[in-house]
C-alpha cells in the first residue's frame, strides 16, 4: 500500500480541567440560589436582545458555590474562559429563546483583588485580574468603516458591501456603563455586616469627633483642620440653575503654617484614604501639568488632549503642597477650575471644555518662613486676592512654645516610632470610613427655612464687622463666604445622614468660616502711640528753631525724656473696650427716653473705676488705671472711630478752634461689637 493512501487517524485532545469547569459553571448558573430564587436565570431573556451578549456574574457567589472552582477560574482564566462561555451559551439555549448563532460571553464582578496598572507583572498573564487606573488622554472620535462600496478607476465597476476584514475596537455592549448612584444602590453593595456598621455610625452622638479621630489617628491637635478636611470629603450639594449655571459643591481648604506643623501629613493622609486623590507639589507643577496639556499622538501624529492633576482627580481631591512656591502665571490657570469646575482649552487647533469637578486641598508655607501674628493673613502669603477668595477656609497653623503641647506632641511621636501599630488608636476603621462616607455623600439635604434666616443673619454680621475699622478680616467678605457657609453646612447635614439643613449645622459652618476671617492674633496696643505722634507734629510746626546752646542740656548731651510707655494686650484692649460701649449703649437708650445729653467723658472715667475698685489696692494703682482708661477712651475716639465726640466748637481769633476739656461721647452707630 502506497504510504500517501494512508488515512492519518489524529486523536483529539480533550481539556479535562476546561469541561469540568464548564460543567461545574453550568451547573452554578442553573442551580444557585437567593432567597430561594434563581438569581441568574432572570436576566437571560434580557440577553435576547440584539445589543446585548453578555451574562455578568458576581464572582463571591461563585466561591460560595464551589471554592475550587473560584480558584481555577483565577489561576486558569485565559485556559477556561472559552468553556465558560460555552456554558454561558447552553445555559440561555435551554432557558430562553435565542438567536441561532449568537455568541454569548461572561464578565465577572466583585473580584476581590485589586492590582494597579504597573503592578501587572508576567507573573500574572493568563490569570483574573481586577485593575483600577484613570484615563490621562483621549482623542477626537473617529468613524470606523464597517462595510464599504468601492469602484475601479479603470473600468468603473462598483464593488458594493466590502466587509472590513479586521477591526479597531469592538464595542463592549452595556459592560460600560455609569449609572449615577444613589442611596439604595450603595446600601445593596453592603452586607448585612457592613450595613448595620453604617447605620451605628450615623446614630452615634460624637460621630464629628470620632470621624477626625479615625481619620487622623497620628496627628496631634490641629481638630480645627480635621473638621474642615473631614468636611471637604463629605462635600457640599452641586446645583444646577435656571440659567444652566453650575453652582460647585466641592470645598476648598489651604493650610498656612509654619515649618514642622504637620502641614504636607495632612495631605498625604488624605491622598492615601480618599480613592481619588492625587497629590503634587506646586513648585514642581507648571499650568499644563495641573490642567490640561494637548501633546502629539505617537501613533496617529494627531494632537490630542492629555489629562493634569486636577483632572485626574475629577469627583475627588487633588493635593497641592507648597502652594505659595507656585508662579503666578501657573496659578492663574487653576481660577477656572477652582470656581466653575471645568478646564477649557484652545491650542494647536484643538478646543475644548473639560471638567475638573475635583476639591482642592493646599498647603502653603508663610512668607520669611515663619507666620507673622502681627500682620493680616494676606500680607503673610503670597497668594493673590482672586486666589484667596476661592478658598473656602484658611486655616493658620502657629508653631507655639507651650510646655503641655510639646510634651503631647513629643509623646505622639516616640509612640510611633517606637509602637507602630499600637500608637495608632481609630475609633472605625478606614473601610468603615470609607463605607459611610460614600453612603452619606449620596444624599441631598435641603436648605430649612429656619436655617436660611440664620445664615442672611450672619452673612450681614460678617459684612458689618469687616465694614468696621476696628476689625479686619484676613480678606474681604463677598459673596463666596456666604456660598462658602452654605457648601459647609450642607456638609455637616451630609455627615449626619440628613435631607435637611438645620441652624445648628449653620452654626457649626459658620464656627469654621470664622476661624479664617479673623487674625490669628493682634498685637498689643501701645497706647502712648497715638499721643507722642501727635505732640510731635504740634512741635515741627509751632516750635520756633533752637540755638545749638538751648537744643542741649547743661552737659551737652540733649535731652532725652523718658517717660513709661502703657501697652495692653489686644484681648485687654478690647476687653475694656467692649465694657465701654455696652455701657454707654445702656446709657444712650435711658437718656433717648428721659431726654438727657448723655455721658460725658469724666462720667465715664468714674463709672469705669467704680466698676473695678475691687481690683484696685494702692494709689498708685488707682492713677495707672485712670491713665489707661483715658488712653483707651482717646483711642476708641480718634483711632478706632467707635467713639464720637459731641463738642462744642466757636470762634477764637479768626480760625482757632476752641475745644471742650470734657465733652460729650456717644457711641458710633454703625459700629458692631466683636464679642
Amino acid at each position: 500500500m502506497d504510504v500517501a493512501e494512508q488515512t492519518i487517524v489524529t486523536k483529539q485532545v480533550k481539556d479535562q480541567v476546561g469541561e469540568r469547569c464548564q460543567k461545574l459553571f453550568q451547573d452554578f448558573l442553573e442551580e444557585f440560589r437567593v432567597e430561594g430564587e434563581q438569581k441568574y436565570t432572570a436576566g437571560i431573556n434580557d440577553l435576547g436582545r440584539p445589543e446585548r451578549n453578555t451574562l455578568t456574574v458576581s464572582f463571591e457567589d461563585v466561591d460560595k458555590f464551589n471554592q475550587n472552582l473560584a480558584t481555577t477560574i483565577v489561576e486558569e482564566y485565559y485556559r477556561v474562559y472559552p468553556y465558560l462561555c460555552r456554558a454561558v451559551k447552553n445555559f440561555v439555549k435551554d432557558y430562553a429563546q435565542t438567536p441561532q448563532g449568537k455568541e454569548y460571553y461572561v464578565s465577572f464582578t466583585d473580584v476581590p483583588t485589586r492590582l494597579k496598572v504597573r503592578e501587572m507583572t508576567t507573573a500574572k498573564i493568563g490569570t483574573l485580574l481586577r485593575i483600577s487606573g484613570q484615563v490621562v488622554r483621549t482623542h477626537p472620535v473617529h468613524p470606523e468603516l464597517v462595510l464599504g462600496t468601492f469602484m475601479c478607476l479603470d473600468c468603473r465597476t462598483v464593488i458594493p458591501d466590502v466587509e472590513q476584514q479586521f477591526k479597531f475596537t469592538q464595542f463592549g455592549g452595556r459592560d460600560l456603563k455609569d449609572d449615577e448612584m444613589t442611596a439604595e444602590a450603595v446600601k445593596k453593595q453592603m452586607t448585612a455586616e457592613e450595613w448595620q456598621k453604617v447605620y451605628d455610625m450615623s446614630q452615634d452622638k460624637n460621630l464629628y469627633q470620632n470621624l477626625c479621630s479615625s481619620l487622623f489617628p497620628t496627628i496631634h491637635g490641629n481638630e480645627e483642620v480635621k473638621r474642615g478636611i473631614l468636611l471637604m470629603l463629605f462635600g457640599g450639594v452641586p446645583k444646577i440653575t435656571l440659567e444652566k449655571t453650575n453652582l460647585r459643591g466641592d470645598i476648598n481648604i489651604c493650610v498656612v503654617g509654619d515649618p514642622s506643623t504637620a502641614k504636607s501629613q495632612f495631605l498625604k493622609q488624605v491622598e492615601e484614604f480618599s480613592p481619588r486623590a492625587v497629590y503634587t507639589s506646586g513648585k514642581a507643577s507648571s499650568a499644563a501639568g495641573l490642567t490640561a496639556a494637548v501633546v502629539k499622538d505617537e501613533e496617529s501624529h494627531e494632537f490630542v488632549i492629555e489629562a493634569g492633576a486636577l483632572m485626574l482627580a475629577d469627583n475627588g481631591v487633588c493635593c497641592i503642597d507648597e502652594f505659595d512656591k507656585m508662579d503666578p502665571k501657573d496659578q492663574v490657570a487653576i481660577h477656572e477650575a477652582m470656581e466653575q469646575q471645568t478646564i477649557s482649552i484652545t491650542k494647536a487647533g484643538v478646543k475644548a471644555t473639560l471638567n475638573a469637578r475635583t476639591s482642592i486641598l493646599a498647603a502653603a508655607n508663610p512668607i520669611g518662613g515663619r507666620y507673622d501674628r502681627t500682620k493680616s493673613l494676606k500680607q503673610n502669603i503670597t497668594l493673590t486676592a482672586p486666589i484667596m477668595s476661592r478658598f473656602d477656609l484658611f486655616f493658620i497653623l502657629v508653631d507655639e512654645c507651650n510646655e503641655v503641647t510639646d510634651y503631647a506632641i513629643a509623646r505622639r511621636i516616640v509612640d510611633l516610632h517606637s509602637r507602630n501599630e499600637e500608637s495608632v488608636d481609630r475609633v472605625y476603621s478606614v473601610e468603615d470610613v470609607t463605607r459611610y462616607l460614600m453612603f452619606a455623600r449620596q444624599f441631598k439635604p435641603k436648605i430649612s427655612p429656619d436655617a436660611q434666616e440664620y445664615m442672611i443673619e450672619e452673612y450681614k454680621r460678617l459684612r458689618q464687622r469687616d465694614g468696621s475699622g476696628a476689625h479686619k478680616s484676613a480678606w474681604r467678605i463677598t459673596v463666596r463666604q456666604l456660598e462658602s457657609m452654605i457648601r459647609l453646612s450642607e456638609a455637616m447635614a451630609r455627615l449626619y445622614c440628613v435631607d435637611e439643613v438645620q441652624p445648628k449645622h449653620v452654626k457649626e459652618a459658620f464656627r469654621l468660616l470664622n476661624k479664617s476671617i479673623i487674625r490669628v492674633e493682634q498685637p498689643d496696643v501701645h497706647l502712648e502711640e497715638e499721643e507722642e505722634e501727635d505732640k510731635q507734629e504740634e512741635m515741627d510746626v509751632e516750635e520756633p528753631e533752637q540755638t545749638p546752646a538751648e537744643a542741649t542740656g547743661p552737659d551737652g548731651d540733649a535731652p532725652q525724656p523718658h517717660k513709661k510707655g502703657l501697652k495692653l494686650t489686644y484681648e485687654e484692649y478690647k476687653q475694656i473696650a467692649n465694657l465701654i460701649v455696652l455701657y454707654m449703649r445702656k446709657q444712650e437708650e435711658e437718656a433717648m427716653e428721659d431726654e438727657t445729653p448723655g455721658l460725658r467723658r469724666s462720667e465715664l472715667v468714674g463709672w469705669y473705676l467704680k466698676e473695678i475698685e475691687s481690683e484696685i489696692d494702692s494709689e498708685a494703682e488707682l492713677i495707672e488705671k485712670k491713665t489707661i482708661v483715658e488712653k483707651v477712651i482717646e483711642r476708641l475716639v480718634h483711632h478706632d472711630h467707635v467713639l464720637i465726640e459731641l463738642t462744642q466748637t466757636g470762634m477764637k481769633g479768626q480760625d482757632d478752634l476752641v475745644r471742650e476739656e470734657d465733652p460729650y461721647v456717644v457711641v458710633h452707630p454703625n459700629y458692631v461689637i466683636d464679642v
